[in-house]
């Protein structure tokens, strides 16, 4: 009688291998952390609310939905994401007294990307300047024909620049053009000598900024499709000169508040404590 050999001992059961440390973020600056977080809440609010949808997250943060009631004209049919691309727009609380003068804060931005807004651009010049204008791409181009037609109500630009030999002829339009904001100033750098650059900086993404009464500063920094790198940046890049725009006095410190939000949405605050970081600015 033959026995049976003894039954081999069982293989040990292989060791769990130890979990993966999570991997450092792209962008693992706290300020650009914010900046993301922001923009996908904006982008989320701005989608959900054209499509008649919340996320949970929505619900939980804003309580119960509310009908859209954003419709075509005319029509029972809702808007769609693709009919109805919105801007994003910054705005800046700043803690300074525009009612004293040495704290009024204006300026201009350069966005490293365009805002994806048409900007129609005229530029007052003569002879060789003329010429520069229009290999640079601006869109009027005139001297004292622009200015008649400006002086019979034609405005059909958005941005004025102007060399200084133009000036004396656009005194005559002074009254019209000052309350809308167009008359070219050395101040605000809207009269320049060099054409060329002026006009392709311009025509790149350049955005004009003035604090209103209440201390405030509004702009729009893009699309809400636009990537979130290029909101990133247009955002960070528009923060910074409206910071540096403001008085010696109040450099490093915060602003009272920023917000990112759609023409119509909801506002999306950012942290104010981190632009206040001296190594920024």
């Amino acid at each position: 009688r033959q026995l049976c050999a003894p039954a081999a001992a069982a293989a040990p059961a292989p060791e769990p291998e130890p979990p993966t440390p999570p991997t450092a973020p792209e962008h693992a600056d706290p300020l650009d952390q914010d900046l993301n977080e922001a923009i996908s809440f904006v982008r989320a609010f701005a989608t959900n609310r054209v499509n008649g949808a919340r996320t949970e997250g929505q619900r939980m943060a804003y309580g119960k939905p509310r009908p859209s009631g954003r419709f075509k004209y005319g029509s029972d049919e809702p808007l769609t994401a693709a009919e109805h691309v919105e801007s994003v727009d910054v705005a800046i609380s700043l803690n300074v007294d525009t009612k004293r003068s040495d704290e009024r804060v204006r300026g201009s931005a350069v966005l490293p990307h365009s805002t994806g807004k048409q900007v129609r651009l005229a530029v007052f010049a003569r002879g060789a300047n003329a010429e520069e204008a229009r290999a640079a791409g601006a869109d009027l181009v005139g001297e004292d024909d622009l200015v008649r037609e400006v002086s019979e109500g034609r405005i059909d630009f958005d941005r004025v620049l102007a060399t200084p030999d133009m000036l004396p002829a656009l005194a005559k339009v002074a009254r019209i053009l000052g309350p809308k904001g167009l008359m070219p100033t050395p101040k605000r750098g809207t009269v320049v000598t060099d054409v060329a650059p002026a006009v392709e900086r311009v025509k790149a993404g350049e955005v004009e900024f003035k604090a209103n009464p209440l201390g405030q500063v509004h702009a729009c920094v893009g699309k809400v499709d636009f990537p979130t790198e290029v909101l990133r940046e247009n955002t960070a890049a528009f923060v910074r000169a409206v910071l540096e725009a403001r008085p010696q006095r109040f450099r490093g410190k915060p602003p009272k508040s920023i917000t990112l939000s759609t023409l119509t949405g909801r506002g999306v605050p950012l942290d104010p404590r981190l632009w206040a970081r001296k190594k920024r600015f």
